[in-house]
């Protein structure tokens, strides 16, 4: 019988007290049904811990936490049940994307096919309520920091050059504003959306800066640029 332990990155996502109580019922299940115990025995190696920036609050589950939002200053948010080493399962839903993850240790017949099993169907659950703010973190973010000092470096040559080709420097305009716009709203994106009301002000906020995004391109800058090649002025 051999053991078999994995660990997973997950996508970003809204993470509502709802999606919690999903996956913790799954979670009590699956281990009931691999352990062959009943599911209120389970429930006291099951945990539910909300992390904040000095510590953590441990609980023996979801429905423990009586409101409906959490604290405005959680960092993550974990469902664990341990009993003994094995079987484990971690799920850690925070703000940075290298702590949003799934960790599995079985060490029962079929350990492989089953943890893998659990993951297919948790990651299911949590694709529901995925969101875009994975852009703004891991691999995604190197890319306007990468290209920032090229189009600044381009911006100054073709600025200083005798014959500006007005096309580019407008192109690298909108490039440089969009750069400045995807940082701010890197400050207000964390990777998994708690439910908090600081997360739901933030949110109106991205809503607010998109739209004004769009309106500066569109009203503003690409505006103007068509207004003066169509009709010279």
């Amino acid at each position: 019988m051999a053991s078999y332990s994995i660990e997973k990155r997950l996508t970003s996502c809204f993470v509502t007290k709802q999606l919690l109580l999903e996956i913790e019922k799954y979670i009590l299940k699956k281990i009931s049904e691999i352990a062959n115990e009943d599911i209120n025995k389970i429930r006291e190696d099951f945990s539910f811990i909300i992390y904040d920036k000095y510590g953590f609050e441990k609980m023996e589950g979801v429905e423990e936490y009586q409101r409906e939002l959490f604290p405005s200053d959680t960092k993550k948010i974990c469902l664990q049940y341990r009993y003994l080493g094995s079987p484990s399962i971690k799920l850690s839903l925070g703000n940075n994307d290298t702590e949003s993850k799934i960790e599995i240790d079985l060490d029962i017949k079929n350990s492989k096919e089953i943890a893998n099993g659990i993951i297919n169907e948790i990651t299911s659950q949590i694709n529901e309520t995925k969101n875009m703010n994975f852009i703004f973190h891991g691999f995604y973010q190197a890319i306007p920091f990468t290209t920032s000092p090229l189009i600044l470096i381009l911006t100054i040559t073709e600025l200083y050059r005798n014959n500006k080709n007005e096309n580019f420097i407008f192109f690298l305009l909108l490039l440089s504003i969009i750069i400045i716009f995807y940082y701010i709203l890197k400050s207000i994106s964390p990777y998994c959306i708690i439910s908090t009301k600081r997360n739901e002000n933030l949110q109106k906020a991205k809503r607010w800066l998109l739209n004004g995004m769009g309106s500066l391109l569109v009203f503003g800058l690409i505006g103007s640029y068509l207004r003066k090649k169509l009709l010279g002025i």
